[in-house]
């Protein structure tokens, strides 16, 4: 039930990004800025992910199958399962940012030359 919203927000935030250009009137610093949010929503699972295998090694958890366990803290294994395995959102949020950044660029190109 939940799981159709967050696949529409993932899926469709970077084109809403790409949008606001074209609503409202922005400054070219504002305009980089949603270009770096989109590149950082792209790449957040990823990031996510290598986050979660540092936090393992560093925590001293152990793999066991597809899940972690940490000998001091139990709790701790099912939040590094979780941050390890969500680069599986990566499909999600990849193209969406692919599409949000091109059409930022886009109506960036076509404001410095309209300028």
């Amino acid at each position: 039930m939940i799981y159709y919203p967050l696949i529409l927000l993932l899926l469709l935030l970077g084109p809403a990004l790409a949008a606001i250009p074209v609503y409202f009137s922005i400054t070219l610093w504002q305009h980089w800025s949603l270009i770096g949010i989109c590149i950082l929503f792209g790449i957040s699972p990823l990031l996510l992910a290598f986050t979660g295998l540092q936090l393992a090694k560093f925590f001293g958890c152990e793999s066991a199958t597809i899940t972690f366990t940490c000998p001091q803290q139990p709790w701790l294994g099912n939040v590094l399962s979780f941050m390890v395995f969500a680069h599986w959102l990566a499909f999600l949020t990849i193209p969406s940012a692919a599409v949000g950044t091109v059409g930022l660029l886009i109506t960036l190109v076509h404001k410095t030359n309209a300028v």
